[in-house]
């Protein structure tokens, strides 16, 4: 029932993983703080046996052991179990017991003092506002404190001998705004806190999603490097794999489908080539319309790819008995030097160039539907572990008679090993 009383008035998340990570920024990341403050309050505390002599010089000591030898021990304790690990998440919990019973152990030590509770208040102020003022305490964890300041007080005040009416209403007055002022600017705080932190939370979600559509445009260590503030970014490559994917069909079916069905369909088709690209660690470059790029061997070689443009071909004609639609998948790939970096400043965007680049495209453009072609540079890396065959050789625009290989699939013994 408080819990939910607390969601409504805004002190409290109703999510518990996110009141958690608010505990964690707001309360925790403050641990040395708390530790400091409560071991200078108990040193303080330990020194106000001047107070107590200079109220009552006659009965002080009768309090002297229980200021040095309970409650300053208790406070240097608060302090100390905050240094171990596993008690650091119930530092709201050690705190406010710890404040707690300095509060009460006040009160009695007032009680004992013939002018105890005429001078008191101040002292009872005192403690209630450093704590509320110091300690990065949610508001819920300053009521119980406020409570003993004030009840406690006035309670035992009620029974002692040594007051009035005048005072018990005077001290009534300046205890109730003293925990009223305490606990308005405790929750004040936290509500701010609150909201920062909110206001956090969705920032970082929105930098996650800018984070998120970088690396789907770019390769992870290019992300790292434009973020480390890099501006020019060029590389040569002295071997990578190029796959160039394009759909057979798909000018005639967009003349036959509706727009919306369409790109469900082509949609469906790169999110699943975006799928295997991931899962193989492909760099998927860019697709413009039904073309999809993209190059690998930065890292690995020639085989992860052909492993790749497999699972495309398969991918298409999965999808293509699924949605029955007569589409296949013709793709290029190739293996050769490239020149890769970002262009573009409003709209950066991350590719790649060079002869090795015009190659796999011009493989693509010569195979047949649910074919991968490959040129001779891929066929001498892939041979042993691919099943292979030579295809008659092709004129490729702008480079001339090649030699060109259909690739197939895995051999068995490749796929055992």
């Amino acid at each position: 029932m408080i819990r939910q009383a607390l969601v409504r008035l805004g002190f409290r998340f109703p999510d518990e993983e996110r009141e958690r990570l608010f505990v964690e920024r707001f309360v925790l990341i403050h641990v040395v703080a708390s530790q400091l403050f409560l071991l200078a309050t108990a040193i303080l505390f330990c020194s106000f046996f001047i107070w107590d002599r200079a109220v009552d010089r006659e009965h002080w000591t009768r309090v002297f052991a229980l200021r040095e030898f309970v409650l300053s021990p208790i406070l240097f304790a608060a302090s100390a179990s905050l240094f171990i690990a596993r008690f650091r998440p119930k530092l709201e919990t050690i705190v406010c017991l710890a404040w707690t019973i300095t509060l009460a152990g006040f009160e009695v030590i007032c009680a004992n003092l013939d002018l105890g509770f005429r001078y008191g208040v101040m002292g009872m102020l005192l403690i209630y506002f450093g704590g509320a003022a110091m300690f990065p305490l949610r508001i819920i964890f300053v009521g119980l404190p406020g409570l003993v300041t004030f009840g406690g007080f006035l309670g035992l005040e009620a029974l002692a001998h040594n007051t009035s009416a005048d005072m018990m209403i005077a001290n009534a007055m300046c205890l109730f705004a003293g925990v009223v002022i305490g606990t308005l600017a405790t929750a004040g705080r936290e509500l701010a806190a609150r909201r920062e932190f909110l206001t956090d939370l969705a920032l970082e979600q929105a930098h996650a999603r800018v984070d998120d559509l970088l690396h789907s445009m770019m390769p992870h260590e290019i992300v790292a490097r434009i973020q480390a503030g890099e501006s020019t970014i060029a590389d040569i490559h002295g071997e990578v794999s190029i796959v160039f994917a394009d759909l057979v069909g798909f000018t005639a079916l967009s003349r036959q489908l509706s727009a919306s069905t369409l790109v469900h369909m082509l949609n469906r088709v790169f999110s699943r080539f975006d799928d295997a690209a991931g899962r193989l660690g492909v760099e998927k470059i860019k697709t413009i319309g039904d073309a999809y790029m993209a190059v690998g061997g930065l890292s690995f070689g020639a085989v992860r790819m052909a492993d790749f443009a497999l699972a495309m071909r398969d991918i298409t004609a999965e999808l293509a008995a699924e949605m029955e639609l007569p589409v296949a998948v013709r793709i290029g790939l190739h293996v050769g030097p490239v020149v890769a970096g970002v262009i573009g400043v409003k709209k950066p965007a991350f590719d790649c160039w060079g002869d090795a680049v015009n190659m796999a495209s011009r493989l693509e453009h010569a195979s047949g539907p649910g074919a991968v072609l490959i040129s001779e540079s891929a066929y001498e890396r892939l041979r042993g572990t691919f099943r292979t065959e030579a295809a008659p050789a092709v004129d490729l625009k702008g480079i001339g008679l090649s030699k060109v290989y259909l690739l197939y699939d895995r051999l068995k013994a490749a796929v055992a090993a």
